[in-house]
């Protein structure tokens, strides 16, 4: 080449990846990176901008993993993923990771991250029974959040999701119970089914991540925000592409 060559000549305009630099470069509060840049030894690193927005991209595209990395797991344990998500746009609001399979005790926690994140409690929230106790219910209750969390479990063909009732007969839980019932196939409750549920099958599908490639609990919740992080550029990227054409 007798002159340089333009970066529009490879990538061209509106395309995804200018996309994700322009977000994580004017948006993304990278400080606690730059904190990390202290010394410089051997050749200068890469701009931790360009290299934030590299690793965003490669999780968007699936080309994260390496036989390398994938030979280097000898270890298996298994995490919770959770997410928060908004009904309309199905961008994550909220999200962590649990190095246990109940997650009882984490929605109020989650409520504390949508009011930190967005600025504003939910009008609403759907939760699967897993969160069903007398202690959140109240919680919502406290914060005049209209709650609908599954009691039981829903047997396919019924109208709500309030098997094995016996296990839990609080005075809110069986209020909570009798609103389910009530709403039956027309229950807010249904939309957990069409907004949370969605949002883990399009990161395991389209993203084809299926497992964690990081050890230990705080490796794993970084890896799980990022993933969270590359699902919300690709929801306001679809955005922006419905809104120009």
């Amino acid at each position: 080449m007798l002159v340089p060559p333009s970066v529009k000549d490879f990538v061209p305009e509106g395309h995804l990846a200018h996309f994700v630099r322009d977000v994580v470069r004017d948006d993304l509060d990278l400080s606690a990176i730059f904190a990390r840049y202290t010394e410089r030894r051997g050749q200068p690193p890469y701009h931790p901008a360009l290299m934030t927005s590299l690793l965003l991209y490669a999780y968007s595209r699936g080309i994260y993993s390496s036989r390398r990395i994938e030979r280097a797991r000898e270890e298996r344990v298994d995490f919770m993923a959770l997410t928060g998500v908004e009904a309309g746009s199905q961008v994550i609001v909220c999200h962590g990771v649990k190095a246990q399979q109940n997650d009882h005790d984490e929605l109020m926690p989650m409520v504390d991250q949508i009011e930190e994140n967005t600025g504003r409690l939910p009008d609403e929230i759907s939760a699967d029974t897993g969160y069903c106790s007398e202690g959140n219910i109240g919680a919502l209750e406290a914060r005049e959040i209209r709650g609908y969390i599954a009691t039981g479990r829903q047997k396919h063909g019924t109208s709500s999701p309030t098997a094995n009732q016996e296990k839990r007969q609080g005075p809110r839980t069986r209020a909570m119970r009798t609103r389910l019932r009530r709403g039956g196939w027309r229950s807010h409750y249904r939309l957990r089914k069409h907004t949370v549920e969605p949002v883990f099958g399009q990161i395991k599908e389209a993203r084809g991540f299926r497992q964690f490639l990081r050890r230990g609990l705080n490796n794993v919740a970084g890896e799980w925000a990022l993933l969270c992080t590359v699902h919300n550029l690709l929801k306001l990227a679809g955005t922006r592409t419905v809104a120009a054409s």
